[in-house]
């Protein structure tokens, strides 16, 4: 399953709104420029994504589901650098230690609830159909054991990621960010993209 030009365009865009929205919120938080460039979007699956993180180094996800018209799941991946440099700079000190404490985890976690309840805010205006969000959770660890150890989402069941660069204004560390769509109605939301375009055309 692939997505067509149309379809890979319009998430791009409504995604590329959305976080142009939370970048700003993520400055205000971390007095300083956030930039996140614009995504690309392609269908693919968890086992693939697991595939393509660096299993030597531990990430952060931030995850949250999500109800409406079609119910799933919302994660945003960071790598451990683009991680602690969040922590590092909202909070104002240098991060030194090999795990991060609970404070600096829930400060994790509300910068990525930031972000996806802005993507799923977005989504939903653009299809139409509101998407709400519950709470959201964070892991820490190897991808394999964080991406792996659901038992209510196949690993080999088609997802959407959106993949963006992320840097922050006085940090040199390039990071990548992903950012993960998972419902058991993707061909809903593959549809619902397609009626969108026929309301632009008609």
């Amino acid at each position: 399953m692939n997505l067509t030009e149309w379809q890979k365009e319009l998430l791009q865009e409504t995604f590329n709104m959305a976080l142009g929205a939370a970048a700003a919120v993520i400055s205000r938080l971390v007095k300083q420029e956030v930039f996140l460039n614009i995504p690309t979007a392609e269908i693919t699956t968890l086992s693939k994504i697991i595939e393509e993180t660096d299993q030597e180094n531990p990430i952060s996800v931030v995850y949250e589901k999500f109800k409406g018209e079609f119910n799933g799941h919302s994660f945003m991946i960071y790598d451990e650098k683009a991680s602690l440099d969040l922590v590092a700079a909202i909070l104002g000190v240098d991060f030194q230690g090999s795990q991060m404490t609970l404070m600096e985890a829930d400060t994790l976690m509300e910068i990525g609830n930031i972000i996806l309840q802005n993507c799923l805010h977005e989504l939903g205006n653009c299809l139409e159909r509101p998407l709400a969000a519950d709470l959201p959770h964070i892991s820490l660890g190897n991808a394999t054991t964080i991406l792996s150890r659901s038992d209510t989402i196949p690993l080999d069941r088609n997802v959407i990621v959106f993949k963006m660069g992320f840097r922050i204004e006085k940090s040199s560390t390039k990071s990548i960010i992903k950012i993960v769509l998972e419902t058991e109605d993707i061909q809903k939301v593959l549809t619902s993209l397609d009626q969108y375009q026929e309301r632009l055309v008609s």
